[in-house]
């Protein structure tokens, strides 16, 4: 009776053990992903100030006509600005039809 107490004793420790591992697993997994979504975040929140500046700088200047801000070759500048992603979207479709047979 001894042994069998002793097993199924050491058998809820190890499922203990990997119950804190699973949940320690999560923890650090979900760190990384809320860490990386939250970089992202941050970078977009950089671009669109910095498209927000360059506009307020041109109209301060009296500027009434200039060139659209590019967002210093950024991927996520189609993310930020609509401008930008029409560009992609037309651009991406000149190069389909380019290449599309006859």
């Amino acid at each position: 009776a001894s042994l069998a107490t002793t097993v199924q004793s050491t058998n809820s420790t190890r499922r203990l053990i990997l119950q804190a591992e699973m949940a320690l697993g999560q923890f650090l997994f979900g760190g990384a992903i809320s860490g990386g979504i939250g970089a992202l975040m941050m970078k977009t929140h950089e671009m669109s100030s910095n498209s927000m500046i360059f506009y307020l700088r041109a109209i301060a200047s009296g500027k009434s006509t200039f060139q659209e801000y590019s967002h210093q070759g950024s991927i996520l500048a189609a993310l930020v600005d609509s401008r930008a992603w029409n560009r992609l979207v037309l651009d991406v479709h000149g190069k389909m039809l380019e290449y599309w047979p006859r």
